[in-house]
């Protein structure tokens, strides 16, 4: 009888506990990693970060991998201030006014990096979460005013500290460049979806780099370019020709004289006759045509000492022919002073054909 009624005890007590059991799992269940009470979103954004589009997280990569690039570059400008700063203080003791920066800005970049060494790029939460801080911005801005001020000391630079620096400052705008191309194909998606605190972040970083980037700008390296080889055109004139035109030109001018002085008389000219301001009027343009090509020609024969020696010499006796021809034309025969007015254009002539000939020789050095 005992028996029978432990029997139906521990029946009854095993029934319970597989009833106990059954309660517990159907508890379980309730409680699921799917149900919403359960859950916590990785990010404290209302909106779920998990949604952003492929093309948004890549982005967010490359603007995560420029701000790490950047923390580097900023990273070794602070160890530089502090390493000149304690060799100064062991020389010359303790300077108040050197506090720019501190060890713990140096540790503060360093665990911004170490941060980002440890990311998982694969989660776009843990990108924003990233982003969004802001610890090592107001580091960034004193490096920055501290380039602004050494650029002012106008100290000369070692080669190597000039080369160092213009690497940091080219490195930097790299990393401007690429944050701000990611940024404008991403800022929309992110706002849209909520993430407004994250594009402030990214811009107030963007900000500092393009401060520093004032402070110590850098030029585009210049790109070498192959000139294309010219070919002369087939109408262009040898330096054999133009001579042969001029020296025919000359010779058919002194026929015209030679012509003009056989029916000439001898009898010198007066300031009343229309001739003589005939004469000025022509050597007005003489010399202004004398004056115009040596200008032109000290702009081109400056780098030929000899070709601009020449060149002068029969400018300032065509100058001085133009001047002979108004004088002369009063005191002797007026035929002498056409041919002193002569004489000045052929001076001008030989100016003008120097000058053709240095521009023709540097055209086939360039070639």
């Amino acid at each position: 009888m005992n028996t029978l009624v432990t029997n139906q005890l521990g029946s009854g007590f095993t029934s319970q506990g597989q009833g106990t059991r059954r309660k517990v799992m159907k508890g379980k269940r309730k409680l699921s990693p799917n149900s919403t009470q359960a859950w916590t979103p990785l990010s404290s954004n209302p909106q779920d970060s998990h949604i952003l589009s492929d093309d948004c997280h890549a982005g967010l990569r490359s603007i995560a991998q420029a701000v790490h690039d950047a923390n580097v570059q900023y990273k070794c400008a602070v160890s530089d201030y502090l390493r000149w700063r304690n060799k100064l203080r062991n020389r010359t003791g303790p300077n108040p006014n050197l506090n720019r920066f501190h060890q713990d800005d140096l540790q503060t970049i360093e665990g911004a990096i170490n941060a980002h060494l440890t990311l998982d790029k694969s989660l776009a939460p843990q990108l924003l979460v990233n982003l969004d801080d802001g610890s090592c911005i107001s580091i960034w801005k004193r490096v920055a005013e501290n380039m602004v001020y050494l650029k002012s000391l106008q100290k000369p630079q070692t080669p190597a500290h000039l080369e160092k620096s213009t690497k940091r400052a080219t490195e930097l705008k790299n990393c401007r460049t690429t944050m701000t191309t990611s940024f404008n194909l991403v800022e929309r998606e992110l706002r849209d979806s909520g993430h407004g605190s994250t594009c402030e972040a990214i811009l107030a970083k963007i900000a500092m780099l393009l401060e520093y980037e004032e402070a110590y700008p850098v030029l585009p390296e210049p790109t070498l370019t192959v000139p294309e080889p010219r070919q002369e055109s087939p109408y262009t004139f040898h330096t054999s020709t133009l001579i042969s035109i001029d020296g025919m030109g000359l010779v058919i001018s002194l026929i015209f004289m030679a012509m003009a002085w056989s029916k000439s008389t001898d009898t010198p000219g007066s300031p009343n006759d229309p001739d003589f301001w005939v004469q000025m009027r022509d050597t007005t343009l003489t010399l202004l045509g004398l004056l115009t090509t040596i200008y032109v020609t000290h702009q081109r024969l400056s780098a030929d000492p000899i070709a601009w020696n020449y060149a002068l010499m029969f400018t300032l006796a065509g100058i001085a022919c133009a001047i002979l021809a108004v004088v002369l034309y009063p005191l002797v025969p007026t035929m002498w002073s056409s041919f002193a007015s002569f004489s000045a254009n052929v001076m001008q002539i030989l100016v003008t054909l120097q000058l053709a000939l240095i521009t023709k020789a540097l055209k086939q050095k360039q070639l």
